[in-house]
C-alpha cells in the first residue's frame, strides 16, 4: 500500500505546482482579454479593433494612450501592405468596370500612406497631437472608395481590405481622443472635445 500511497503523493504535489503556474502563465501571456474588449468597446467599430490589436500581445494590458499608439502604429503597418496589393491586383485587372472600382481604392489607400507615413505617436506628445491632427483631417473628408464599384466588386479583397483600414481610421481617432481623456482628467483639466466623421461600412457601435 505504501507504493500506490507515495504515487498519490507525487501527484498531488505536482498539480499543486503545476496547475497554478500554467494559469499564471496563461494570465500573463493573454492577459485580461476584457480590458482590451471593454476599450474596444468605446470605440466606432468595437469587432474590427478587438481584431487588428488583438494579436498584439502588448493591447491586453495596455494604458489607453499605449493603446492608441498600438492602433496608429496598425495603421503605419498596414498602410503599405494593402497599397502593394491594392496596386498588384489592379496591374493585373482588365475588366474596365473593375479597374475603375479598384482605382478609386488606390488613390485612397495611397493618401493614406503618404499622410500618416513617417509618424511615430509614441516618441513625443507632439508626434502624437500631429497624428491625430491628420487622422481628424482625413476623417473630415469622406471617403469614396466604393462609389463606383457594384455590390458584388465590393465584396473583393481589396475593396474590403481598404474599407476596414478606413474604418480602423476611426477606431484609431477614438482610441485617442479616449487617451487624450484620460490625461486631462489625470491632471484634473477638462477633455478636449475633437469632432470626426465616420468612413467605412463595417458594423458601428450603436452605444458610442
Amino acid at each position: 500500500m505504501a507504493a500506490p500511497y507515495s504515487s498519490i503523493l507525487l501527484i498531488i504535489v505536482l498539480l499543486s505546482v503545476v496547475v497554478p503556474s500554467t494559469l499564471a502563465a496563461r494570465s500573463a501571456a493573454g492577459g485580461d482579454s476584457t480590458h482590451l474588449q471593454n476599450a474596444c468597446s468605446k470605440t466606432e467599430f468595437p469587432g474590427l479593433c478587438v481584431d487588428a490589436l488583438s494579436p498584439i500581445p502588448e493591447s491586453r494590458a495596455a494604458s489607453p494612450r499605449r493603446l492608441a499608439e498600438l492602433a496608429f502604429g496598425y495603421l503605419t503597418a498596414r498602410g503599405p501592405a494593402l497599397q502593394a496589393e491594392a496596386r498588384r491586383v489592379t496591374a493585373a485587372t482588365k475588366d474596365a468596370s473593375m479597374l475603375r472600382c479598384l482605382r478609386e481604392f488606390d488613390e485612397n489607400i495611397d493618401r493614406y500612406v503618404v499622410v500618416f507615413g513617417g509618424l511615430s505617436p509614441e516618441k513625443r506628445d507632439a508626434d502624437f497631437a500631429e497624428a491625430e491632427r491628420r487622422l481628424m483631417g482625413v476623417l473630415d473628408y469622406p471617403s469614396n472608395s466604393g462609389i463606383g464599384c457594384s455590390e458584388d466588386q465590393m465584396r473583393m479583397p481589396v475593396p474590403v481590405g481598404i474599407k476596414n483600414y478606413e474604418a480602423m481610421l476611426q477606431v484609431t481617432l477614438d482610441l485617442m481622443m479616449k487617451a487624450v481623456h484620460a490625461s486631462k482628467k489625470n491632471e484634473g483639466k477638462p477633455a478636449r472635445l475633437l469632432s470626426s466623421s465616420a468612413v467605412c461600412h463595417v458594423t458601428r457601435n450603436e452605444n458610442v
